[in-house]
C-alpha cells in the first residue's frame, strides 16, 4: 500500500525521496524498540542474578549445581535469543526457573 500525505486536504502519493525518508525512520525506530527490548531482558536477567549473589559469598557453602546450572542459564539468556533485531519481549521469555 502507497503511502500517502495530505496536501491542502487532499490525500497525494509520497516522493521517492519521502519514501526513503520514511524508510529510513522506521528502520531507526525499529532498531530502536529492539535495542530497549534486549536491554530489558538484561535488566530482569542481571536482578535475577542478583538475586543468588549472596549465596555465591566466600564465607557461604559452595553453590549447589542447580543453583549454579541456573545462574549460568540466566547468563545465556540475552544470547538464546535468536533474532536479537526482533527479540521478544521480557514477559514472553521462559525464564529458568529458581532452584529451591
Amino acid at each position: 500500500m502507497a503511502r500517502i500525505k495530505i496536501i491542502n486536504g487532499a490525500p497525494a502519493p509520497l516522493t521517492p525521496d519521502e519514501e526513503a525518508s520514511r524508510d529510513a525512520e522506521e528502520s531507526a525506530w525499529a532498531i530502536k524498540r529492539a535495542l530497549h527490548k534486549m536491554s530489558d531482558i538484561r535488566a530482569k536477567r542481571d536482578k535475577l542474578l542478583r538475586e543468588t549473589d549472596y549465596l555465591a559469598l566466600s564465607d557461604l557453602p559452595p553453590l549447589t549445581t542447580s543453583l549454579v546450572d541456573y545462574r549460568q542459564a540466566l547468563r545465556d539468556v540475552p544470547n538464546n535469543i535468536p533474532d536479537k533485531n526482533n527479540p521478544p519481549d521480557v514477559s514472553d521469555i521462559q525464564w529458568p526457573i529458581k532452584p529451591s
